[in-house]
C-alpha cells in the first residue's frame, strides 16, 4: 500500500488491525491456548475484502485489457492465432500470477482454475471428441480436452492444459 501511495496515517490504521491479534479454539467446554495470528485478514470484516483487493491491485494492473478481478476471482483473457499461440500467452500469464502469489504469500488453489477456450482452428481431433465439444468450455474436470499432447514435447503440452483450464 505504501508503494500505491497510501497515507501513513491509513497504513498505521491497516497495520494495526492486521497485527496483535490472537485466536483459540474452543470445543465442549475446552480451550485452546491463545496462538498469534500472523498473517490474512480477520473473516468476517468488511475491511478484508477491500485490503485483499488492495493486496491484487498490483497484479490486476499489470495489463488492465487482459486481466479482470473481482474479489478473489481473477479472470485472463487472450487472443491469438492459433490455439498453440494463445495457450503460450495465457501459461505465460499463469507463471507471472503464480510467481507473484509465491512470493506474497497468496494461494491459488488449482482445483478451481476454470477456463474456456473458442477458436475455428482445424487439426486433428482425438478419438470419440467431435469438433462441436471441442467449441465448449474446457474445465479440469479429466473430460474432453483435458490433457491430449498433440504431438507437442511434454513443455508444450502442459502448457496446453494450463492455458486451457486458466483463463
Amino acid at each position: 500500500m505504501r508503494e500505491q501511495g497510501w497515507d501513513l496515517g491509513w497504513l498505521r490504521i491497516v497495520q494495526s488491525f492486521l497485527t496483535g491479534r490472537r485466536v483459540r479454539t474452543r470445543l465442549e467446554g475446552k480451550s485452546t491456548e491463545f496462538t498469534d495470528v500472523l498473517c490474512g485478514t480477520p473473516q468476517g470484516s468488511p475491511l478484508s475484502p477491500v485490503l485483499y483487493s488492495l493486496y491484487l491491485l498490483e497484479l490486476l494492473n499489470k495489463d488492465r485489457n487482459l486481466r479482470f478481478g473481482y474479489a478473489d476471482d481473477l479472470t485472463f483473457y487472450r487472443v491469438g492465432k492459433t490455439l498453440d499461440k494463445t495457450s503460450e500467452a495465457l501459461a505465460a500469464d499463469m507463471r507471472l500470477v503464480m510467481e507473484r502469489s509465491t512470493e506474497n504469500k497468496v494461494f491459488f488453489c488449482p482445483r478451481e482454475m476454470r477456463g474456456n477456450t473458442l477458436h475455428k482452428e482445424t487439426r486433428a481431433l482425438q478419438p470419440g471428441y467431435s469438433s462441436k465439444q471441442r467449441a465448449h468450455s474446457h474445465t479440469n474436470n479429466g473430460g474432453p480436452g483435458h490433457g491430449g499432447a498433440h504431438g507437442k514435447s511434454e513443455e508444450a503440452a502442459t502448457c496446453d492444459t494450463v492455458a486451457r483450464h486458466v483463463v
